[in-house]
Formats: structure tokens, sequence, C-alpha cells
């Protein structure tokens, strides 16, 4: 190893961690938190950015207990409580993540992201009443969160609130331009207002993003599909169907478009999300 990475101390370890885990190098961030923590065993800090690295790589029990070792060390540390609730929320334990949030929050009712976390388990418990509330509050915190407007914007979507979502997703939209979900959502409320062309200019921008945006080419051959566009809604449909075969939205469209009978339902198109349940990509742990 470089001599001069050898004569680095705890905090250095753990800034290059940091930048490391910013470029999405995980494994290499996890090092050197590792690092930091051979130097510096009790140092809560560290031990929870190690756990979000391991969260970040799926590896969420070694997570939980990296949180508990955070809490042994300094039970007052929100970063700590919050990343436990994060790995129990991904172990699919919904209602101890809660007491997490809550703990993390009693500390620092000024932390967004815990908020918005919680508003994340809330929203995978049905309680979208009380997610809304959370998003709000993250909201309130850091008007910039980009990931709270978009989440708001699909539980608003759900409750019928169409224009509202709307709102949320322009919000989520003007702080992150590149977020292809949330031009998808967009698309899907405008869709849903009967602005189909509207629509398809945003699910144009999801698929100028990422071009393998299964959701946004199927969505986009819906649209298509009410204009009365048929060939082209089949060919966006058959693009969906070799990008994801299972992706049961784009085999019901695709009869329609080849009969050239269409209805406007929104039993078959639904913002981002497909077969999985809505949770799957709308409410993703920090």
């Amino acid at each position: 190893m470089n001599t001069k990475l050898k004569t680095l101390g705890a905090s250095e370890w753990n800034a290059k961690g940091k930048a490391l885990k910013a470029l999405g190098k995980h494994r290499e961030a996890l090092k050197c938190y590792g690092r930091a923590i051979k130097i510096k065993p009790g140092c809560a800090a560290d031990w929870s950015n190690k756990g979000k690295a391991l969260r970040a790589l799926s590896r969420y029990k070694e997570a939980l207990k990296c949180s508990d070792h955070a809490l042994k060390i300094d039970p007052k540390c929100a970063i700590a409580w919050h990343g436990k609730g994060a790995a129990l929320k991904a172990l699919g334990k919904y209602e101890e993540a809660l007491k997490c949030y809550d703990k993390a929050l009693k500390i620092d009712p000024k932390y967004d992201d815990a908020w918005y976390s919680k508003g994340n388990a809330l929203g995978d418990l049905g309680r979208y009443q009380k997610a809304l509330a959370c998003y709000d509050k993250a909201i309130d915190i850091n008007p910039k969160y980009d990931s709270a407007w978009y989440n708001k914007g699909c539980t608003l979507d759900d409750f019928g609130r169409h224009k509202e979502a709307l709102k949320s997703y322009n919000q989520a939209i003007k702080i992150n331009p590149k977020h292809a979900n949330s031009w998808n959502n967009k698309g899907h409320v405008l869709y849903f207002l009967k602005k189909d062309q509207k629509a398809i200019t945003s699910f144009n921008q999801a698929i100028k993003i990422e071009p393998l945006h299964v959701k946004a080419l199927n969505n986009k051959g819906c649209a298509l599909n009410e204009l009365g566009r048929y060939k082209e809604a089949l060919e966006y449909c058959d693009q969906a169907v070799k990008i994801d075969p299972r992706y049961a939205k784009a085999w019901y469209e695709k009869p329609q478009s080849q009969d050239k009978f269409h209805s406007r339902s929104p039993t078959f198109f639904h913002s981002s999300y497909a077969l999985p349940p809505p949770s799957f990509l709308r409410f993703l742990a920090l």
C-alpha cells in the first residue's frame, strides 16, 4: 500500500470512505471505514458509516450489528438509530424500524432523513396519511429533498389526488431533472388527466435518461395507443417485453394495440410500478 495511505488517521480514512461512497464505490468505502475503526474503535460515527456501506451492499444483518455497536458507544447517536431502522426495514421489520426512527427523531427532531425514512416505513405498512405527514416534515426541514417530493407524489397519486401529485413530481424534477421515475410518474398523471401528448413528452424524458426504463417504454405505448398511433404503440410495448418478458402490463396493452381497442384504465397503467408491490420502487431506504 502507498506509504502515504498507511499514515492516514481515522478521520482521513472516514473522509475517504465518504468520498468513495458518493461515487457509488461502496466496497472500497467499506474498507476505508474498516481502517478508520481499526485506528479508532470507539467512534460511533465510523461504525454508523460502515453500516451504511453494508446496507448499500445489501448486507443488512451485518449493517444492523454495526448500528448496534455504534449505539453501545453512544446511545444518543441519531445517525446510528436511523441506520438501525434502515437495516430493520430492509429486513422487513417495519414496526421495529419505526421505533428506531422515532428514537432518532427524539434526539434530533430536525433530522430530515429520519422523517423521510419513517414515511417510507409507514407507507410499507399502508399508513399513507401518516406517511404523507412525514414527507411534509422532511420537506419543511429540507425543501430541496427530491426523494421526499417524489415519494409524496407517489402517495398522493395512489389517493387519486393527481393534481397535487403532479405538483410534487414537478418539484422533484426541478431539484433533480435526471430522475427518470419522476418523469415517468409525471407522465402517468398527465395521462390520467387525458393530456396524452404531454404525457408522451414526460415518458420521452424518462427514456432519454434511462433508455431501458421498461415502465416508461410501456407507458409511452399506452399513451400512443390512446392517440390512435397503434403501430408506434405496439413497437414500444414490444421493447418493454424484450427488456422484461415478465412485464405483464406490456402484454396486457399489446393486444389492445393490435386490435385498435383502447380504454383509459388505471388498472393497467400506473406510475412506476408493475408486478412488484408499490413499495418495491417507491419507498427506498437511505
